[in-house]
């Protein structure tokens, strides 16, 4: 009967060994998924972080060249419409006022510049 308890105790013993080391494995693969999956998750988080950063420079850099270019047509525009004023000034002044008739040229100018002495004997 002694026999027969020290076999079953080392039988015993043996499945108590190989059930502690299948439960260390198992714990181990866990903690090394668990590892993995963190790891992962932060790996994730970065790349996240980095894509939300880039489309960040490039929404600005966006905005900043749709600014430049608004600003741009804008002052064009402006630009424009200064030289059709001006444009339409000089068609105004030079062809619908007569300023440049020849009265005007040769009486009213070279009085102002001779000091009105054609005025002063009257």
């Amino acid at each position: 009967m002694s026999s027969l308890h020290c076999s079953v105790v080392k039988c015993s013993e043996s499945l108590s060994n190989r059930v502690s080391y299948i439960i260390r494995r198992y714990t181990d693969h866990m903690n090394f998924a668990a590892c993995m999956t963190f790891s992962f998750i932060i790996f994730l988080h970065v790349l996240l972080v980095l894509f939300f950063i880039i489309l960040y420079i490039y929404r600005c850099m966006f905005f900043i060249c749709l600014f430049n270019f608004v600003s741009y047509v804008f002052s064009l525009l402006c630009f424009y419409i200064l030289i059709v004023m001006y444009v339409l000034f000089c068609i105004f002044c030079f062809h619908c006022a007569n300023w440049h008739s020849s009265a005007t040229l040769t009486e009213v100018f070279p009085c102002f510049f001779l000091s009105c002495k054609a005025n002063a004997r009257v």
